[in-house]
């Protein structure tokens, strides 16, 4: 730095022309870098921000690079002798058998949609929208454009809310490094889906919510453009609101071998009478780590066993709340690597593909806590709605 500089006629210090040591460039790529680690900072504050991060991925890519897992050690023996785990099919409603409560449900349902609240009310009931968006080719910037451009679909500014998911780094799967893309330039990718409850938390989504008068919510992926063409969002929103839940999933049939992930109810033994149910979604990625079996209901069957995950939730605002506030780990559910997808990135004016994996959030993961066989989920739905013959 220190030849960088003059002496003006008036003896003060003065930056050469054309020798500064951070042109533009350098300065516009470390921007992005410490914006980047910024918002990976405090969103995994919980964990111990960028730290913290680094160490769950080692600790994850660790337990699944281990090529020797055929013998345990006697503490870890011991541990499985005293916790039980199966998973079981959930249990649910099918809406394609049951007619009858599948319309009613969508009835149910229809008491928050704007219009039955303006034939019963005679006034205007604007359903505000809240959509988690990311930075991954200028996807937040692009849905911002289009939703100013159609002026906000006639639904005006104030009954949405926009707010971007932050983006991690990718390492490497083989020594647990960050991946770059040239200087000052991480390979990012979003968090997955589960970063939404602390996100929304953060963002003042729930209060947002609140200030509407809303209490409770659906949510589904927008890519998902067939989650809402019959009445299963009519009919899991309706059956949260009737019974008071705390969470509901819609499931759909699963074809054997789809790279999808499941829903599976879970059910354990601590060894001290005490059972712990939970229902959660398992990805695809994971059934080797878990002992699911990916295989058909039947000899002659094409359908999995488990339902599919299809991200179609009815959700307590109160109780998703809590769990993005709670200010430890379990904000964070379910945190996996996926080890069996490459990463593919310009390195330096080419394309290469290495084994990166990124810190993923899965949707949802519940737990409900209880002795013997008693109805402890009362609180939890699943709604399976079976694709028609």
């Amino acid at each position: 730095m220190i030849e960088t500089w003059d002496k003006d006629d008036a003896g003060v210090e003065v930056e050469k022309a054309g020798k500064s040591t951070r042109s533009s460039v350098v300065d516009a790529a470390l921007n992005k870098l410490l914006k980047t680690l910024d918002e990976v900072e405090k969103f995994y504050d919980c964990i111990g921000g960028i730290i913290g991060y680094q160490l769950v991925v080692l600790e994850l890519l660790l337990s699944q690079t281990a090529k020797v897992r055929s013998t345990l050690s006697s503490h870890t023996s011991e541990s499985f002798k005293n916790m039980l785990q199966k998973f079981h099919v959930p249990f649910g409603t099918n809406l394609l058998k049951d007619i009858e409560y599948a319309s009613q449900a969508a009835l149910w349902g229809l008491e928050a949609r704007e219009h039955l609240y303006f034939k019963v009310f005679g006034k205007q009931c604007t359903t505000p929208v809240a959509i988690m968006t990311s930075s991954v080719k200028n996807n937040h910037k692009h849905i911002s454009a289009l939703f100013e451009k159609h002026g906000w679909f006639g639904r005006g500014r104030q009954n949405f809310h926009l707010f971007e998911q932050p983006m991690v780094p990718v390492v490497s799967a083989e020594d647990g490094q960050w991946l770059c893309s040239g200087p000052l330039s991480r390979v990012c990718k979003p968090g997955g889906h589960g970063a939404i409850w602390k996100l929304a938390y953060d963002k003042g989504v729930f209060e947002w919510f609140y200030s509407h008068g809303r209490k409770a919510a659906t949510a589904r992926q927008v890519s998902n453009v067939v989650a809402a063409t019959d009445v299963t969002l009519l009919a899991l929103a309706g059956i949260g609101l009737k019974h008071e839940k705390k969470l509901g999933f819609a499931s759909c049939r699963r074809n054997f071998g789809a790279t999808e992930g499941i829903n599976v109810l879970i059910e354990k033994e601590n060894g001290n009478g005490q059972w712990e149910y939970g229902l959660s979604c398992i990805e695809y990625t994971e059934f080797e780590k878990y002992g699911i079996k990916d295989g058909p209901v039947s000899f002659d069957s094409l359908q999995a066993e488990f339902p599919a995950n299809t991200n179609v939730l009815y959700i307590d605002l109160k109780a998703a709340e809590m769990i993005g506030a709670s200010k430890s780990r379990s904000c964070l559910p379910g945190m996996v690597l996926n080890l069996k997808k490459p990463v593919t990135f310009v390195d330096r004016f080419r394309y290469f593909s290495s084994n990166g994996v990124r810190l993923l959030l899965r949707v949802i993961v519940t737990k409900a806590f209880g002795s013997g066989g008693g109805n402890i989920l009362e609180k939890m739905i699943k709604i399976i709605s079976l694709d028609r013959e």
